[in-house]
């Protein structure tokens, strides 16, 4: 503690820390709810596209806080594009989603016929009381289907989806009217192109985490951001960016991965560049907060069903010893390289959406179901898809073999 007749000093260029380094400071309620009341509320394309993910009473109260918000609506040419071009493939697995959980369910319980077998056959049970078991798993398993499908019904049809004629689509056309913004220039895109593979290359948020080709779909996550940054500028509000976005490239994580909030840098570029706060909610959150915010209801159930949604659950990346090793001999570099590769993968799979894709590929050499990641130029990677075994509820991305080849075309053979 300085004494009484200690001389004071100013600093010429002295500056506050929590202005300096603004991300690292979460923002206060109220600055939340200035955010939500006078801020620039922006929606990506993953967030668009729970509207098809969630049922039709969930949907309804996701339209109820988005329209709430109308007036301050903003959605990037970008986050409007991804959303036409995954739309489908997204409705599709939803399509699918009650039979795939079905079949889920059908494999523990045909384990236990097989287990009811074997113990009959071990203690000499009966064949009536064998038979009556056996029913009985049965019986359990046709009712659990039964009670899956049911609730499992999609209001809505592939054939609606394709011609554009489905119920969401016509609520966008409305709450989205005039909120769409422009795509960048010829000359700007070019350039944002250019600064989004240089960033890429300094690892500088966002998307370095994407892989994708050619050029411009890696470009993808910085159009969007560049785009925001523009409106931002114009409106001078604060953003709100309402984001299932999980990858280290948008989001900082805590030691046990918990989202802690936007990445530090984007905050500071958006306070340096549009001289405005930058706030990010996912849809569960923007959920859970519109009651407080927003005065609107939304329903237990409504945030249950968007938590257990499949992009919300867990998917870890294994290796098997051989590629292990194949990983560990590549440059750290080209490490990175692979392994960002992978957190595209495992982005998709989270989002419910096809793999095959600009880098994916799916194989069947050999009596093996596979795929194929072109990970760099001259680079590539097996790996298979599997459920956990213990708990079949997490995804495991198994990576069988790694392998750089001289020609694009060399295939990967399998030992």
């Amino acid at each position: 503690m300085a004494d009484a007749d200690d001389e004071a000093m100013t600093i010429s260029h002295g500056n506050k820390l929590e202005e300096l380094f603004p991300g690292y400071y979460p923002p206060t309620k109220e600055e939340r709810r200035h955010a939500y009341h006078g801020g620039l509320i922006s929606l990506d394309a993953n967030a668009l596209l729970d509207l098809y993910r969630f049922s039709e009473a969930a949907r309804n109260e996701l339209f109820q806080v988005l329209e709430k918000v109308h007036p301050r609506l903003f959605i990037t040419h970008q986050a409007a594009l991804e959303f036409y071009r995954n739309r489908l493939s997204v409705v599709e697995s939803r399509l699918n989603a009650a039979e795939d959980q079905c079949t889920e369910i059908e494999k523990p319980l045909k384990s236990v016929v097989e287990r009811i077998q074997e113990s009959a056959n071990r203690y000499q049970i009966d064949s009536g009381e064998r038979q009556r078991l056996i029913g009985l798993v049965e019986k359990l398993s046709s009712a659990l289907a039964d009670s899956i499908r049911v609730a499992g019904a999609y209001d809505l049809t592939i054939e609606q989806v394709r011609s554009g004629t489905d119920v969401v689509l016509a609520r966008l056309h409305s709450l989205l009217a005039d909120r769409v913004g422009d795509a960048l220039g010829e000359a700007d895109n070019r350039q944002a192109i250019k600064d989004a593979l240089r960033r890429k290359e300094d690892r500088t948020p966002p998307g370095y985490a994407d892989v994708k080709v050619p050029p411009e779909r890696q470009a993808g996550d910085y159009l969007l951001w560049r785009e925001l940054l523009n409106e931002a500028l114009v409106h001078g509000r604060p953003v709100l960016l309402v984001t299932n976005e999980q990858k280290e490239d948008w989001v900082l994580k805590g030691s046990a991965s918990q989202i802690l909030g936007p990445r530090p840098e984007l905050v500071l570029e958006m306070q340096r560049q549009s001289k405005v706060p930058l706030h990010m909610v996912t849809v569960v959150g923007l959920l859970k907060e519109a009651p407080e915010y927003l005065g609107t209801t939304v329903s237990p159930s409504t945030i249950r069903e968007a938590e257990s949604l499949p992009d919300r659950q867990h998917v870890s990346i294994m290796f098997r010893p051989v590629a292990k090793k194949q990983l560990d001999k590549l440059p750290i570099d080209e490490q990175r390289q692979l392994l960002s590769a992978f957190e595209i993968v495992v982005d998709r799979l989270k989002e419910g959406l096809t793999l095959e894709d600009w880098s994916v590929v799916s194989i069947d050499r050999k009596g093996l179901n596979a795929y194929l990641i072109r990970w760099s130029s001259d680079g590539r990677a097996m790996f298979r898809i599997e459920s956990d075994l213990y708990s079949g509820r997490e995804i495991v991305v198994l990576v069988m073999q790694i392998s750089k080849k001289k020609s694009a075309a060399e295939p990967i053979e399998i030992d």
